[in-house]
């Protein structure tokens, strides 16, 4: 009888261990489909994240090609009553001169608007500025 129960004994324990092992398969199916979840997840907002550092870096080009388009524009504006007023004196007084007395009555003209504190663009040019870029192309 002592055999008997002590066979009984070990196959309780034997059968409480298989429910443990399953138990524990269990939890490890579980636990290794959620690292799974998330290892996708996390390798989704890495792209996500690699994505944005991206656009990140094409903003920031953006920026600093806008910020010198701002720069060229305000220069321009800044420039515009000078340079229509030198226009307007070259299609008034200068339109039948030469080149030379062209060039020097322009020097002379830029001289005194900027003694006016009216700056006009470095190097005029009056075509260049009565006409459109698509005029210029043609």
């Amino acid at each position: 009888a002592s055999s008997k129960e002590r066979l009984d004994k070990c196959l309780g324990v034997m059968r409480d261990l298989d429910e443990k092992v399953q138990r524990l398969k269990d939890d490890f199916a579980t636990k290794t489909a959620e690292a799974e979840r998330l290892k996708a997840s996390l390798q989704k907002a890495e792209e996500v994240l690699g994505a944005a550092m991206e656009l990140l870096e094409k903003l920031s080009g953006e920026q600093t090609r806008w910020e010198a388009m701002e720069h060229d524009l305000s220069a321009e504006s800044s420039a515009l009553p000078a340079n229509v007023m030198l226009s307007a004196m070259f299609i008034t007084y200068l339109a039948d001169e030469q080149e030379a007395a062209r060039q020097s009555f322009l020097q002379q003209a830029a001289e005194l608007l900027h003694r006016a504190k009216l700056s006009s663009s470095e190097s005029f040019d009056l075509l260049g500025f009565l006409s459109s870029e698509g005029e210029l192309l043609k």
